[in-house]
């Protein structure tokens, strides 16, 4: 965009000081006609193209100082200075393609003078002109500022020809370059500069025209971001902010004025900026990419430091100005709070939070598919949970469950997972472990819960019955240790309960 209004700038800077250039060329040598020498004169027609020059260029430096957003009556007065010097170079580079019989000199005051009224009027037509913003298209002060700054030309025109003195010379020097006779450049002059007024006017239409819709586009555009809920945020090459939203300031909290300008990383927390940084140059050095054109899920950083999940859709262009990237931003919160509430229905027992039997199995899976790995299952039932369920009822059973879940999570390692199957049943995953170290594991268990419980003030105790599978030795599949730590746990209720039982190939026989 700011690119854009450069470029709509410096071709409204050309295009005045084409007009006033040709303007102020033709005047003069228009003008010419109305002076007479008592002598044949004609034109070089070289120089004459050439004193068209330091008119467009001095006005086209005038024009681009006052233009500036910020230009005050020093600007003016230093475009008028510029104005000025390009009326005056250009007569007097005229006068230099007379080709006639005499010598010209110029009355030092005279000059003077015709060089002040050019500064003064040009100086008062420009504040005219400019000083005061968004007048309408036929005010009057634009009407009294091309008149003072015709006035400006005219009358250092004709002021300037008054301080020409033409002496006539005995023998005069013969003619060089290609000449003309001055009613026919006169004419010449007339007919190319109306030409070239008249496609510059319907240039200048045309390009009127594309401006206009260019700011319609654009407002529409900047309407649509603005209005948009989610963050959109343009960065230029450097990962400089260049664009940044409504949206934007709502999501991570940093006013427009703050974030334009500053780095992208801004938003980006301290941990995956090095890993953003390279991803960036790897895109700069190939353009393969991988996540422009997708949409991904981070984690933003708001002003404030906290850290929240967003979603991105990340895209860019190529332009004049090098490469910019443009990315829409949402936040997930919300949307990640819902999944993870759904995970934990689906894999979450809802009375004491733990794996159920879902999510057992598939850390079961898991663990199977890996290579030269040993582990063991402790298989779980408590002894006299339905005594206690009678006796308090289903609401203090609950409570109850809840209780041993606590005893038993102290009991295992920061790897095992401990689960619940449903009821009073429990099951413990213990990776890396033997038939020594699950023996010990199985009484430490045991020992835990044959401590009292407090339900209502009143003392309840309750033991129970492990049955163990180990890894590879009792089983290859998930079914196979699952129901022979099974059978292991019904072994050591018959054998009396509050105890734990190894499983044996003998109880698989005795079972079938």
């Amino acid at each position: 965009m700011k690119y854009a209004e450069h470029v709509s700038r410096l071709r409204w800077i050309s295009a005045g000081a084409v007009s006033l250039g040709l303007g102020i060329w033709a005047m003069h040598f228009i003008g010419m006609l109305a002076f007479h020498v008592d002598t044949a004169v004609t034109y070089h027609l070289g120089i004459v193209i050439a004193s068209i020059i330091p008119a467009i260029v001095s006005c086209g430096f005038a024009f681009y100082i006052i233009s500036q957003q910020t230009a005050g009556f020093r600007d003016l007065f230093v475009g008028a200075v510029f104005i000025s010097i390009g009326i005056i170079s250009m007569h007097y580079v005229g006068m230099e393609a007379m080709q006639m019989g005499a010598t010209i000199s110029f009355d030092p005051l005279m000059w003077a003078l015709s060089a002040l009224v050019a500064f003064v009027a040009s100086l008062v037509g420009l504040y005219l002109l400019f000083s005061l913003p968004d007048v309408s298209r036929f005010h009057w002060r634009k009407i009294v500022s091309a008149v003072l700054i015709g006035f400006a030309v005219s009358g250092m025109h004709y002021i300037g020809m008054s301080a020409a003195v033409f002496t006539p010379v005995a023998s005069p020097e013969p003619l060089t370059g290609f000449s003309m006779d001055s009613n026919l450049l006169a004419y010449w002059i007339s007919g190319s500069v109306m030409t070239l007024f008249l496609l510059l006017l319907l240039s200048v239409k045309n390009e009127k025209q594309l401006e206009l819709q260019s700011k319609e586009s654009e407002t529409k555009f900047q309407s649509v971001i603005e209005s948009a809920t989610d963050a959109i945020i343009v960065a230029d090459a450097e990962r400089n902010i260049v664009q940044w939203n409504h949206g934007a300031e709502k999501l991570f909290g940093y006013r427009a004025s703050e974030a334009i300008d500053a780095s992208i990383t801004i938003i980006i927390p301290e941990r995956f900026r090095d890993a953003h940084e390279a991803g960036m140059k790897r895109y700069n050095a190939t353009r393969e990419a991988n996540v422009i054109g997708r949409t991904v899920e981070l984690v933003g950083l708001r002003k404030d430091g906290s850290e929240f999940p967003i979603e991105m859709s990340l895209g860019t262009w190529d332009t004049e100005k090098g490469l910019f990237f443009s990315s829409i931003i949402r936040d997930i919160s919300e949307r990640k709070q819902v999944e993870s509430r759904i995970n934990d229905l689906v894999y979450l027992d809802t009375l004491t939070g733990l794996p159920n039997r879902r999510l057992f199995n598939d850390r079961l899976d898991a663990l199977l598919s890996q290579d030269d790995v040993t582990f063991s299952l402790f298989y779980i039932d408590l002894d006299n949970f339905k005594v206690i369920n009678d006796r308090f009822g289903h609401s203090l059973g609950d409570v109850f469950l809840r209780q041993v879940t606590d005893r038993l999570l102290s009991t295992i390692g920061k790897t095992d997972t401990l689960a619940r199957l449903g009821g009073d049943e429990f099951i413990i995953l213990a990776p890396s472990t033997g038939s020594n170290f699950a023996a010990h594991r199985a009484q430490h268990i045991t020992n835990a819960l044959n401590q009292p419980f407090t339900l209502e003030g009143e003392e309840v105790f309750t033991s129970m019955s492990v049955g163990i599978s180990l890894y590879p030795s009792d089983g290859q599949t998930a079914d196979d240790l699952l129901k022979n730590a099974d059978i292991a746990m019904y072994r050591a209720k018959e054998d009396g309960k509050n105890g734990f039982q190894f499983f044996t190939e003998e109880m698989n026989e005795l079972v079938a």
